[in-house]
């Protein structure tokens, strides 16, 4: 199962190869250790390649060997492998055809689908002819009125251009032109104030549900604008991004051309390199791509700047499906036509801001600045497409702007534009970072009115005489029998999971009980005896490979048994997971962890289990999108202040290096403390404490089984007084997968030690230690059973209930249950 050397040409190698077990799951295992990311099958056939990921053939029986071989090699080349095309195709490469002679003209031919949907006037609603807003209403009692959309990149491809330290917010421009659209809506063709709160972050697949809300108008006449958004279809809560107030529009007139003086350029300014400017820019962080790169020329006069705007033709149609508003003739390009919708185009604003966030940028001490808040904007003219503009520098730092057409007539003007300097951690920390956050929640079984009053008084007697054990069991007994379960206790302890595994198969062998469940009874597996949650992720895989056989039931320790009629009515209705709480049945339920509403909670990209008593183990640092699918990261990283050591378990594996980059790159840390089995020795672990240096890390490896109670306290007591242990990270763990049926003790102590009994050894040992993290890495496997899975469940649901024993005493702790990772990040 390891790499292959020199005796792969004995004849030795060979003999054993025909007479002994071939070792390809462990191969397979070696090379996703090495990061492997394409595998080619050299055969006749392809008899590896179903079985293997992420494998391509380069031969098939019956099928052209050419043809095969090629493809195969494209493959390679596709997934970044270089290939040598001389050897491949020929020097002369005669035989292939000319590309055409002309320069491609990158017109788009793609028809855009119409939504089938009915129109907003079928649903009684208006069409606001915007192409970001798709219908408008305004409410009877009291006149609000509310503008609804959609933004995504397939609708506006345009948006996609807007790059922010690698995010895609929506410019604040755009949010202006928003504001302005909803300001003549209603009659009110000034905004007075727009502050911007929170980045609304367009995903690359997907959409963000819009609403901008005005309120009803105040004694003065003006009227309060909210922007808000969130992910379709979704019950997620809205993210505030922006509010702000419309108001009549300024009497005074707007400055015309002589505010820029009687020449264009303006006399006595130095003319900047435009080029130069966008080089710079994409330095800074401001990827901006064509759509956005406005500025045709610059210049400079003191505090002043000045610049010449043009609307880049490039690659959006423009359209929307409720408001119409596009090109007709298929030719990409952002929509300039006055009739685009556009109170002013984003594009063109976002232009007019370049100039002065370069200059801002180039003053600032971190982060990129941004604009904010946005004061007395006022629009006297649309449909312009070319601008010229003006910035004056206030001694307080804020900025106004002075927009004219070229024949000098007033299109814009804004008292005051204030920007912030953003970084890539705060611009992610939008919506972004709260979408894919789900818990566990129990939640009491509904049942009947009839059941429910029964259920109170049975509640009642069962606490009246929970002191009393054979009275609690009698309980148990009689509603078990009258749920039609056959009920056994799991006795607390580090064999727990053992005794319920030759449970489970002692009763799949029993032919007789195939029409009865089997109910795994634990008392406190939530809060006190992680080891008998092991139980619960271990029969939950039994559940999903053997429906409707067994059941769970986790009771309190003091004693306690549900009602007959509740239990049977839990399990009629198809319940299989069940706890008891305050005399009253509780059932799991997958929530949205609300952000800003939640408790000190274990915030996890797909689920976490919570308590059914309701604790939750307290946040802790998560690793960057990048490096996994699905999950977000967290704010809590704040907490590492560079002086402390931070300890990985695994942190020399595939995962432990992209985790232990993240702490340094996202976190901040500089002193690590990575233990695997090999310490120093795995691979690229030289290279990774090299880079890491390099970023200013100091790392030490340690060979070290966690598991190992005494070598882990002697790695810990060495670790020096001037880092002290202030985090811990536990990502180590092991795979044997098999069906309930064929997994053996050994399989299970497999996956238990390296997660289970070092999470253990973690927790006991460092309780004296001054940590704010005590991360661990458990998987989605342990809420929902994966088939095929059992053992590797038990050891997460593990890790799960330590979070909250820990949480219970006022211990840091988060257990993120992740979902499938992607073999290949970015």
């Amino acid at each position: 199962g390891t790499l292959a050397d020199t005796t792969i040409t004995t004849p030795d190698y060979w003999t054993r190869h025909t007479r002994n077990t071939v070792r390809y799951h462990q191969a397979t295992q070696t090379l996703t250790t090495l990061n492997t990311t394409l595998h080619l099958e050299l055969g006749p056939h392809p008899t590896l390649t179903p079985h293997t990921p992420h494998t391509t053939p380069t031969l098939r029986t019956n099928h052209p060997e050419p043809h095969t071989l090629t493809t195969a090699l494209a493959t390679a080349h596709t997934h970044g492998f270089d290939l040598d095309l001389d050897a491949l195709l020929g020097p002369e490469r005669e035989w292939l055809p000319d590309l055409p002679t002309y320069r491609f003209q990158r017109r788009r031919y793609w028809l855009v689908p119409r939504r089938p949907d009915a129109s907003a006037r079928d649903l009684g609603l208006s069409a606001p002819g915007h192409p970001l807003l798709g219908a408008s209403v305004e409410r009877a009692d009291d006149g609000a009125l509310l503008l609804t959309g959609t933004l995504d990149t397939t609708r506006h491809p345009w948006l996609a251009d807007h790059q922010i330290l690698g995010s895609t917010p929506l410019p604040g421009a755009a949010v202006v032109d928003l504001a302005l659209t909803a300001g003549d809506q209603v009659g009110l063709a000034r905004v007075e104030e727009l502050t911007l709160h929170a980045p609304l972050l367009i995903p690359a697949a997907g959409a963000r549900v819009l609403q901008l809300s005005v309120a009803p108008p105040a004694p003065d006449g003006s009227r309060a604008l909210a922007v808000h958004s969130r992910a379709p279809e979704s019950d997620e809560p809205w993210t505030h991004h922006a509010s702000g107030v419309l108001a009549p529009p300024n009497p005074v007139p707007v400055p015309g051309p002589d505010a820029f003086g009687s020449e264009w350029p303006p006399a006595g300014a130095e003319a900047l390199d435009v080029d130069a400017l966008y080089a710079e820019l994409a330095d800074l962080g401001y990827q901006y791509g064509p759509s956005f790169q406005g500025v045709q020329a610059a210049w400079q006069r003191g505090e002043e700047l000045f610049a010449e705007l043009a609307q880049p033709p490039t690659a959006d149609p423009g359209t929307d499906s409720a408001s119409g508003a596009g090109e007709a003739d298929g030719t990409p390009g952002v929509d300039s036509s006055p009739a685009s919708g556009f109170a002013l185009h984003p594009v063109l604003l976002d232009a007019a801001l370049h100039p002065l966030v370069a200059r801002e940028a180039r003053r600032g001490d971190g982060g990129l600045p941004l604009p904010f808040s946005w004061s007395g904007v006022q629009l006297d003219a649309t449909g312009a497409d070319r601008l010229r503009v003006r910035w004056s520098i206030s001694a307080d730092g804020h900025a106004a702007l002075t927009a004219v057409d070229p024949a000098g007539s007033p299109v814009l003007s804004v008292d005051s534009v204030a920007l912030l300097p953003v970084t890539a951690d705060q611009l992610r920390a939008g919506t972004e970072a709260v979408r894919d956050l789900y818990r566990i929640r129990w939640v009491p079984f509904a049942t009947t009115t009839t059941t429910t009053t029964t259920t109170t008084t049975t509640a009642t007697t069962t606490t009246a005489t929970a002191a009393t054990t054979a009275t609690a069991a009698d309980g148990l007994a009689a509603a078990a029998a009258q749920a039609g379960l056959v009920t056994i206790e799991v006795a607390p302890g580090s064999d727990a999971a053992q005794e319920a595994l030759r449970a489970v198969q002692d009763w799949l062998a029993d032919e007789e009980s195939a029409a009865a469940r089997l109910a795994f009874v634990t008392r406190g597996a939530f809060d006190a005896e992680p080891w008998s949650a092991a139980v619960w992720g271990l029969v939950r895989s039994a559940q999903s490979e053997h429906p409707d056989r067994f059941v769970l039931l986790d009771l309190p320790r003091g004693g306690g048994a549900p009602s007959p009629a509740e239990l049977t009515a839990a399990i009629a209705a198809g319940e299989d997971q069940l706890a008891l709480r305050d005399g009253q049945l509780v059932v799991p339920r997958l929530a949205r962890v609300t952000p800003g509403r939640e408790p000190s909670a274990a915030a996890t990209s797909d689920t976490s289990a919570t308590s059914p008593t309701g604790g939750t183990p307290s946040s802790g640092a998560t690793p960057d999108a990048s490096v996994r699918t699905g999950a977000a990261t967290s704010a809590a990283g704040s907490r590492f202040d560079g002086t402390g050591t931070v300890l990985v378990t695994g942190g020399t594996g595939g995962l432990g290096r992209l985790v232990v980059r993240h702490l340094v790159a996202r976190h901040g840390v500089r002193h690590l403390l990575l233990l695997s089995r090999r310490g120093p020795d795995a691979p690229g672990a030289r290279e990774l404490a090299a880079d890491l240096a390099e970023q200013g890390a100091q790392v030490r490896f340690a060979a070290c089984d966690a598991a190992d109670r005494d070598a882990l306290a002697a790695v810990i007591a060495d670790i020096p007084a001037e880092h002290p242990l202030v985090a811990v990270l536990h990502l180590a763990g092991l795979l044997a997968d098999g069906t309930v049926e064929t997994l053996t003790p050994r399989h299970l102590t497999t996956t238990l030690t390296p997660k289970a009994t070092a999470a253990t050894n973690l927790h006991t040992l460092t309780h004296h230690h001054p940590l704010h993290t005590f991360l661990l890495f458990s998987s989605i496997t342990a809420t929902t059973g994966t088939p095929g899975q059992a053992n590797y469940a038990a050891a997460n649901a593990y890790l799960d209930a330590l979070a909250h024993h820990r949480h219970t005493h006022h211990l840091p702790a988060t257990s993120i249950a992740w979902g499938l990772w992607n073999p290949t990040p970015s």
